[in-house]
């Protein structure tokens, strides 16, 4: 190693050239020899202005050499190279704030849960600063689990991921990565001290020393089931996530998909159709076409094949219509039985992302959900109620119906009986569980203050006051009455005896994927279908039942209970408008049909009171056209914006 310079210890030289560290460890990586490990000085040197710069050294030593330097600090950490023949289970923990507790046991806990009989051999620090911060610093060794290649740490990084906080780093578990070893410091005088386990301090090191009984940690069914959605997000980004929707190309994995422009089959529906349904319209043309897929593509379509449950046969059928040759076909089999979905992820929107960005106008694909909300619309419900005002008697004649639907108009009080029945509910079983579900994130607020005097209970818990803290808390007690929007259901703990879903339609249509209200969307459709299967009772309120909330019970296979007395339906109708002056025409023409008229719009209006399509101006419009109405009688509005814009809304005026 020629050009660098050297500082000895012991007789064995460490090399830098204090500036990239890379480009000497990469150097030095040429020269190992047998049984050699790769270890690293946190150092500094005084640059030529007078002031200090950090650098870092890099030696080779054996076991034999480390052990004796190990017992006095000289800044030594190990170099995670990769071709060693294991690496011991490890975990970095920095755990800091003010008032808080050693986190220690709570971790080895954790480490417990999916390392049963864990042997931990643990080194660490702590440090009080000046404002009162805490530092509690930990590496943690399990003596008895192992590795063999640093791939096989992706569950670990995903459990250390999931439990970030509490301290887990799982930023260590990567090539060339640094851990720093025992008895040693960064030259912050905050060394690493044993704290307990072996004596022995090679064996709190990760590659040194021998292994004794140990178990490799991808038989262990605990440890592979730490693999999440959260500890792959980085690599499913990189692998499969779209550009915007103005891109001509998108890169995957260094290969360009072709930008095609066909025309759309108007059968195709990205949203609703099956995978068999969606493999079958992606387009996979022979070799020397011009949108001719690479191998890598069809790779990553074989492993979404895999993760959305198709079999070989399917990806095969379309595969083959590249390229059908044997030697092809018995090259993807091989594929096939040894693809890793936990190293090369993918998610199961990629195909539908292909279909829509590259091969089809995203634009007119759109178009089917529009298409079949306004059909669901459309369709007639079997039951209206009469206009008038319901009670707990309601609630109380469907005692023995598990799903309840409270439909009256708008100023039917279904809220306010609905919140009286939970009074009397709460006050018969004390340690009954109550979840408030809202469509939108502000409706869940405006209930503060209400539902406490209507229940007659303070103990309500409202998601939006939850800290930071608790709300990554994945231990944190579930709360007896918890309020929260559907955007925010991950918040809530646990199971509810009782479930009311305020505004059930507009709730149920925010899961369309076009209207991208709720994120993680599978996540929440799932959470929110266990509420409903487990619940006791869960009540629907709405003044505009449709299709979509009975379609739900129907296809749950659960029966209900309609509030109020059936009579045959009025006429009802969806019109979507592309104009403003489409939407006052048809508003006027409803009004003076006699029709009751609900307008869904995007636009608030208090900070573009211009605009033709916002709130503020719709209101202002009908009352001008129709003297002698009057806001809040007539006409209702609803948004969630500033009491200036609610006082204008009031007033039917447009600043």
């Amino acid at each position: 190693m020629e050009g660098y310079r050297i500082r000895y210890i012991d007789d064995i030289k460490f090399y830098t050239n204090r500036g990239s560290a890379v480009e000497v460890k990469n150097n030095l990586k040429r020269f190992v020899g047998p049984n050699q490990y790769m270890i690293a000085i946190y150092d500094t040197y005084v640059h030529k202005k007078g002031h200090l710069n950090p650098c870092i050294h890099f030696g080779l030593l054996t076991s034999d050499q480390l052990h004796p330097l190990l017992l006095k600090d000289h800044r030594f950490c190990e170099v995670l190279t990769r071709g060693n023949p294991f690496y011991r289970v490890f975990f970095d923990i920095d755990f800091k704030g003010k008032n808080v507790k050693d986190p220690l046991e709570l971790v080895k806990e954790k480490i417990s849960s999916i390392l049963p009989n864990a042997q931990f051999n643990v080194s660490g620090s702590h440090k009080v600063y000046e404002d009162g911060t805490e530092k509690y610093s930990y590496y943690i060794i399990v003596d008895n689990y192992h590795a063999e290649d640093l791939d096989d740490f992706a569950p670990i990084k995903a459990f250390c991921l999931n439990n970030k906080i509490h301290g887990f780093d799982e930023s260590v578990y990567r090539n060339d990565g640094l851990l720093k070893c025992i008895n040693q410091s960064k030259g912050a005088c905050r060394v690493q001290r044993l704290i307990s386990g072996s004596e022995d301090l090679l064996q709190h090191t990760v590659m040194h020393e021998n292994l004794g009984e140990s178990v490799h940690i991808n038989t262990v069914p605990t440890v592979q089931a730490c693999v999440k959605e959260a500890a792959i997000k980085r690599k499913r980004k990189a692998v499969d996530s779209p550009v915007t929707k103005n891109a001509k190309k998108i890169k995957l994995l260094d290969v360009q998909f072709p930008k095609m422009n066909l025309q759309t089959p108007p059968e195709l529906d990205i949203y609703s159709d099956p995978p068999a349904t969606l493999l079958r319209f992606l387009p996979n043309y022979s070799r020397g076409h011009h949108f001719q897929l690479s191998h890598i593509i069809c790779t990553c379509i074989a492993r979404w094949c895999k993760y959305v449950s198709l079999k070989w046969e399917d990806f095969w059928e379309w595969n083959k219509q590249k390229d059908a040759s044997p030697e092809r076909e018995a090259k993807y089999i091989r594929y096939w039985a040894t693809m890793n979905l936990n190293l090369h992820p993918v998610t199961s929107k990629l195909v539908s992302s292909y279909l829509s960005i590259f091969v089809h106008d995203k634009e007119v694909l759109k178009t089917h959900p529009v298409r079949q909300m306004i059909a669901s619309y459309n369709t007639h419900f079997d039951h209206q109620t009469e206009m008038r005002h319901i009670g707990t008697d309601d609630h109380v004649k469907a005692k023995n119906n598990k799903h309840v639907i409270m439909h009256v108009p708008l100023g039917g009080a279904k809220s306010h009986s609905t919140m009286t029945w939970l009074r009397d509910h709460i006050k018969q079983n004390p340690e009954a569980t109550v979840l408030w579900l809202t469509c939108r994130i502000a409706l869940a607020k405006d209930q503060c203050g209400r539902i406490e005097k209507l229940t007659d209970c303070y103990n309500w818990k409202y998601y939006d006051k939850l800290s930071r803290r608790e709300k990554k808390d994945s231990e944190r007690i579930q709360e007896q009455y918890f309020v929260c929007s559907i955007q925010s259901l991950h918040y809530a703990r646990g199971l509810y005896d009782v479930v009311v879903i305020d505004e059930c339609e507009t709730l149920l249509k925010s899961f369309d994927p076009e209207n991208k209200c709720v994120k993680n969307m599978e996540l929440t459709w799932g959470l929110f279908q266990v509420l409903l299967r487990d619940a006791k009772k869960v009540v629907y309120l709405d003044g505009f039942i449709t299709q979509i909330t009975k379609g739900l019970l129907d296809d749950m296979k659960q029966p209900f209970y309609i509030a109020g007395s059936s009579r045959p339906p009025p006429p009802r109708q969806m019109i979507v408008c592309d104009t403003s002056t489409y939407i006052y025409d048809q508003i006027q023409k409803s009004i003076d049909n006699g029709e009751k008229v609900f307008v869904a719009t995007g636009a608030k209006g208090e900070k573009s009171p211009s605009r033709q399509d916002s709130v503020e101006h719709i209101v202002s419009t009908i009352l001008k056209n129709n003297p002698g109405w009057k806001y809040g009688r007539e006409v209702v509005a609803y948004h969630g914006g500033t009491q200036a814009a609610k006082k204008a809304l009031e007033n039917g005026t447009v600043n």
